[in-house]
């Protein structure tokens, strides 16, 4: 979700008197500012827009655990825990940008690289000197595990990141590793894995001959101009969104107005479920037919679910893109940006229609997919005066979380789920290619769904999947939910209310009469819909 602007705190990015001689290295910070206090030299960078928004994000919600870069995985095998530990020490030592935390000055934020900080993971042993690992202690180190994942990270003191180590059994471990999105994202969390790796297995020496002696850092970001903005460009980026995003519905109830909740209640909760390894491959044989992405064909799927669940027919799902510059791949960096994909299934198109807009629309907006997050909330509150900054509340993403590995030699390593407390919008679907086959899950706002809603939509998905594959051609209107035992019962159902409404109608046999005593049965059913509109029997 993109940071509520309206809530931001005032001190962040508004001078409080334009005359004040401070004002205008407030709104524009010098590019690096280097200073030694008591020995110690660091230096000072502004944040990037796409940081800014997050900074915002942890100013309104501290205790928000949900903007995190995390792995889980489970170590087998003779582990050298301490040799483990100065791995990752070594690698905060190689990577400068893992020596920062984040000070205001003047009300503003800036991310310091304090040159000599140090970092060594914590150890937990709860083996006991076991040999082998025992239920009760791999359910321990679980929840440890668990406690790390849902603590908040304060992003002003160093260390930001933070990586548990957890010995069960003489040859079982668990670890931990966090770092804030603000300085990570996917290709950062595989950089983290893959260094952690090589520092284990070779030492400094390998480090420097995978990554070279200095590697990238924000001094050679800023030289090579990566801060500067294309005024030209972000002019046509603004006009894009305001017209691409013109009418949208930025908020809807997900929740069919059974709860209103405080929109800063982030609760939630993870569920995977995985499709079978046929049903995937034919799925990649699909999007490969067709000359587009599977994330545009879950697209597809996911707006036809919110169609045929809330009646829908224009749908806005938040989606992140890589904006990562050439040649920093290893880089410990922020390099994402969240933008709105608009799904217009207006019409009832065939999916196989549908399937084409989505892949038209992504084309047109790839062109202004780098323009900033915040910059689009901004936009869109010129033309709606009352935007609360809530671009959309739905959002997808590929991920690749079950496939974090650490290849340590003699070590067999397993990737563990996350079980994350905090989400950032009210549901959202994720897939991943695993071993085979395609893994989803779905993360959701417990205050607004239970449980049993989840599972019920994830089969319901599934459907959605077979009903692409097996019909393109069917309009997005005719596409079923139900199974056929399903379909009985309500058909079943109906034969029954219709045959006692007759019954209990007496002389009112005219249409109208009928429709009438449906409505006092049935007061909160929708009656009626059409391709704008839907109304209640109320």
């Amino acid at each position: 979700m993109v940071a509520d602007m309206s809530k931001r705190p005032e001190h962040l990015y508004h001078p409080q008197d334009p005359q004040d001689p401070q004002a205008q290295d407030r709104l524009n910070p010098p590019v690096c500012a280097v200073s030694v206090e008591s020995g110690v030299s660091y230096k000072d960078y502004p944040l990037t827009k796409q940081q800014q928004g997050l900074w915002i994000e942890h100013c309104l919600h501290p205790a928000n655990t949900s903007y995190n870069t995390c792995v889980k995985l489970k170590l087998t095998g003779k582990l050298d825990a301490m040799k483990f530990r100065q791995s990752s020490r070594m690698i905060v030592n190689f990577f400068d940008p893992l020596k920062v935390y984040f000070v205001e000055k003047a009300g503003v934020p800036f991310q310091r690289i304090d040159a000599s900080a140090r970092y060594l993971p914590e150890y937990i042993d709860i083996s006991e000197g076991a040999s082998e690992e025992t239920a009760e202690k791999a359910e321990h180190a679980r929840e440890l595990l668990s406690s790390q994942l849902n603590s908040a990270i304060d992003l002003r003191k160093f260390p930001i990141m933070r990586a548990v180590l957890i010995k069960t059994a003489d040859q079982v471990h668990y670890f931990i590793g966090m770092v804030p999105h603000i300085v990570s994202d996917g290709r950062a969390a595989i950089l983290y894995l893959e260094s952690l790796s090589i520092a284990y297995n070779s030492g400094e020496q390998g480090l420097i001959g995978t990554y070279g002696e200095t590697g990238k850092n924000w001094d050679n970001y800023y030289e090579d101009g990566l801060g500067e903005t294309d005024e030209e460009h972000d002019l046509k980026s603004k006009a894009h969104w305001q017209q691409r995003l013109k009418g949208a519905t930025h908020h809807f109830d997900y929740s069919y107005g059974k709860q209103q909740i405080n929109a800063n209640d982030k609760q939630g909760e993870r569920v995977y479920f995985d499709l079978s390894v046929e049903l995937s491959q034919r799925l990649k044989a699909h999007s490969k037919a067709n000359r587009t992405t599977l994330f545009n064909v879950f697209v597809c799927v996911f707006s036809i679910f919110v169609r045929r669940y809330y009646g829908l027919l224009d749908v806005l799902i938040g989606y992140p893109v890589n904006i990562r510059p050439a040649g920093y791949k290893d880089f410990f960096g922020f390099f994402v940006n969240i933008v709105p994909l608009r799904v217009d299934m207006r019409g009832d198109p065939s999916y196989a229609e549908l399937l084409k807009r989505v892949h038209e629309i992504r084309k047109e907006d790839k062109k202004y997919q780098k323009y900033p997050a915040l910059d689009i909330v901004s936009s869109i509150r010129e033309s709606v005066p009352d935007f609360d900054g809530r671009v959309f509340n739905l959002s997808m993403a590929q991920t690749v979380s079950r496939l974090f590995d650490l290849q340590l030699d003699g070590i067999e390593s397993q990737p563990l789920d996350s079980e994350y407390y905090d989400v950032n919008d009210d549901f959202s679907l994720s897939y991943e290619l695993i071993e085979g086959r395609i893994g989803l899950w779905f993360e959701y706002r417990k205050a607004l769904f239970d449980r049993g809603f989840i599972d019920q939509a994830m089969g319901h998905i599934e459907k959605i999947v077979h009903q692409v594959l097996d019909h393109p051609e069917r309009s997005i209107s005719q596409f079923s939910l139900l199974d056929n035992r399903q379909e009985q019962i309500i058909i079943e159902q109906y034969s029954r209310s219709t045959i006692e409404a007759s019954a209990n109608a007496s002389s009112q046999t005219n249409i109208s009469d009928l429709f009438e005593i449906q409505v006092q049965k049935t007061p909160d059913a929708i009656a009626i819909i059409d391709e704008q509109n839907e109304m209640k029997n109320r």
